[in-house]
């Protein structure tokens, strides 16, 4: 073989080798980008799934916020399906303050833009009992008013001059002569008006 024979035997296998590691060189660039790009696609949806996670739990909070106020406000309203306790947290009132509370009557009362609930019961006790009940059932939770009270006297074993004390829109008539061991009792009309005419779906 001659001189020139093997020279181009080797620039032949060298011209081989190289290509051989360019495209080896190649390849593996062409795989490093491709995962550098898929790691890249990975964070993004990371990032997202993070971040849609934070979306949810704020959302979350503010539903718990929204409820725990909504709870809040409704607590100074009073349901349709609610009056029945209601009157037993009257008569309650009554029985914490050693009075007697006695519900006479319950009405609703249709209104233009909404209605409310119209109350009529008795206080008995004595004095200070019936006046002591009265000024808690004024302080209530509800937007409400006392719209009347008649306060009556009867004897008690000392005897004594009845007289009937009626209390409406800030008139009043005195009583002439006291009865120390009298039973007074208070006929109350209140009125809610935040009272909801509906059930609502709990």
């Amino acid at each position: 073989m001659t001189l020139k024979q093997k020279t181009l035997i080797s620039i032949s296998i060298t011209s081989i080798v190289i290509t051989g590691l360019v495209f080896v060189y190649w390849s593996g660039v062409s795989y490093l980008l491709s995962k550098s790009q898929s790691i890249a696609d990975s964070r993004v949806l990371i990032d997202t799934e993070i971040k849609r996670a934070h979306d949810v739990s704020l959302l979350k909070q503010q539903v718990l916020v929204a409820r725990s106020q909504q709870e809040k406000v409704s607590q100074f309203f009073l349901q349709k399906d609610q009056i029945a306790p209601f009157l037993g947290y009257i008569e309650s009132i009554g029985t914490s303050n050693s009075s007697l509370v006695t519900i006479d009557s319950v009405d609703i009362l249709k209104g233009t833009k909404s209605n409310s609930l119209s109350v009529n019961f008795k206080i008995s006790g004595t004095y200070q009992q019936v006046m002591t009940t009265l000024e808690y059932i004024e302080k209530i939770p509800y937007y409400s008013r006392v719209q009347k009270v008649t306060i009556n006297i009867s004897p008690g074993s000392g005897g004594g001059e009845i007289t009937t004390i009626v209390d409406a829109d800030g008139k009043s008539k005195q009583v002439k002569s006291a009865v120390t061991d009298a039973l007074w009792s208070a006929d109350v009309n209140l009125v809610i008006f935040s009272f909801i005419d509906v059930i609502t779906a709990k």
